[in-house]
C-alpha cells in the first residue's frame, strides 16, 4: 500500500515538474515572439527615421522632428535591451529548471529501485531451516570401548 502511494506522490511530482515546466516555456515563446514584432516594428521605424533624415536635410523642421525621435527611440532602446536580458535570465532559469527536474528524476527512478529493492527482498525471504553448523556435523571417530572383565 505504501509503494502505492510512494508511486503515485512521485507521478504527481514528476507532473508538476512537467507543468512548471511547461508554463516557463510558453511564457518563453510568448517573450520570443514579442521580441520578434518589436524587432520588425524597428525596422519600420528605422526606415521611418532615414527617411525623415532625407527630409531634414532639406527642411529645419524635420530636423527638429528627427532629433525629438532620436531621444525616445533612445529611451525605447534601453526597454528593449532590458526585455533581452529578462528573457536570457528566463532562458537561463529555464535550463536549471530542466537539469533540476532531470536530477529529480534521477533521484525518484532511484527512490522506487531501492523501495522495490527493499520489498523483494521481504518477499523472497522465506523462513530458512535451522541447519546445523558445519563444525558440528563433521564425524568425529567413535572411541573404542574398552571391555572390562570381571
Amino acid at each position: 500500500m505504501e509503494h502505492g502511494k510512494e508511486q503515485e506522490n512521485g507521478q504527481n511530482q514528476e507532473h508538476e515538474h512537467e507543468k512548471v515546466w511547461k508554463e516557463a516555456w510558453e511564457n518563453l515563446d510568448r517573450l520570443r515572439v514579442m521580441l520578434h514584432k518589436e524587432m520588425s516594428d524597428w525596422a519600420a521605424i528605422q526606415r521611418r527615421i532615414d527617411d525623415l533624415y532625407m527630409q531634414a536635410s532639406k527642411d529645419p523642421k524635420a530636423a527638429q522632428a528627427v532629433v525629438s525621435l532620436e531621444a525616445s527611440l533612445a529611451e525605447c532602446r534601453g526597454d528593449i535591451e532590458d526585455a533581452e536580458r529578462r528573457m536570457q535570465q528566463l532562458q537561463a532559469l529555464v535550463k536549471e529548471m530542466n537539469l533540476r527536474s532531470a536530477q529529480d528524476r534521477r533521484e525518484m527512478q532511484r527512490y522506487k529501485e531501492k523501495a522495490s529493492g527493499l520489498r523483494g527482498d521481504e518477499e523472497n525471504e522465506k523462513p530458512v531451516p535451522a541447519t546445523p553448523r558445519a563444525e558440528d556435523t563433521a564425524v568425529t571417530p567413535k572411541k573404542k570401548r574398552v571391555r572390562r572383565f570381571a
